[in-house]
């Protein structure tokens, strides 16, 4: 596998910091900070320094994805919490770990 011209910088959390597929980003010449296997490299300038922050409970926002801050709290919770509060009657059948594709909140800037 070649190495990239555009390298990024990747602070990666577990369980995600386990995937090979960052073991093949680290392959290819991108830096992967990972926050257990390297606490000392983990500051607050490396945080914000970082390209992209990869973990279970991560999301990318900037201002082009402001209009999601509600969808994004709504999963926070769901993931949390289970059921809705309405809807605590019923059971949640879908597991949350593993959420269908008519669930899964949309973080594209299609059409802006």
């Amino acid at each position: 596998m070649g190495k990239v011209s555009r390298r990024l910088t990747i602070v990666a959390l577990p369980p995600v910091s386990e995937w090979p597929e960052i073991a093949k980003l680290r392959e290819q010449g991108h830096t992967i900070i990972d926050c257990f296997e390297q606490p000392e490299v983990l500051t607050l300038a490396s945080v914000r320094e970082a390209d992209l922050i990869i973990g279970p409970q991560c999301w990318y926002f900037d201002i082009k994805h402001r209009k999601y801050l509600t969808s994004a709290i709504k999963q926070a919770r769901l993931k949390r919490y289970g059921v809705p509060a309405k809807k605590a009657g019923k059971k949640n059948e879908e597991s949350i770990d593993e959420p269908s594709a008519a669930s899964d909140v949309s973080l594209s800037s299609e059409g802006d």
